[in-house]
């Protein structure tokens, strides 16, 4: 039986609902829980103070709880690695890198639905049109400090 079984609630939960669509669910849910540990551990252990998302979206990183998995391989307990918010992390900032219109929308929902933005930066760019050397100084133009370490997301 699966629940003897040492998987933390939140993996159940998706191999359950990965009946109707196999494979789908899951792996999207897998994909984000992999993301999330790598910046919870690089924020959280490396002393990283600055994410970058490029082609942000609507996708809600910046904003929402990371969920800090364990290593189950390493007998971590899914307990003892709280969600992290980057929004509360001292001296973090945050920079979602998309479309402009795209940002437009998104800072309406944020402000509408009580989300803080003020660990925020929203750098608009056409990434399909923009020079690397462009995206740097815009980022730039928002704050971003070259010199820091920092984690860059492009999940697509």
């Amino acid at each position: 039986e699966l629940t003897s079984m040492a998987i933390p609630a939140p993996l159940l939960d998706v191999m359950q609902a990965n009946k109707g669509t196999p494979g789908l669910y899951g792996s999207v849910i897998a994909r984000t829980l992999f993301f999330d540990a790598h910046i919870c551990e690089a924020v959280q252990e490396r002393g990283f103070r600055q994410f970058v998302s490029l082609g942000a979206g609507y996708d809600m990183r910046s904003s929402r709880k990371l969920y800090n998995q364990p290593d189950v391989r390493q007998g971590d307990a899914f307990e003892n690695k709280p969600a992290l918010s980057l929004r509360k992390v001292k001296g973090m900032r945050a920079f979602e890198v998309d479309l402009e219109l795209t940002q437009q929308d998104k800072k309406t929902l944020l402000k509408k639905h009580g989300f803080p933005m003020e660990h925020l930066a929203f750098v608009a760019t056409d990434m399909e049109k923009t020079s690397v050397d462009e995206l740097m100084q815009r980022l730039e133009e928002q704050g971003f400090d070259r010199s820091h370490p920092t984690v860059v997301l492009i999940e697509g």
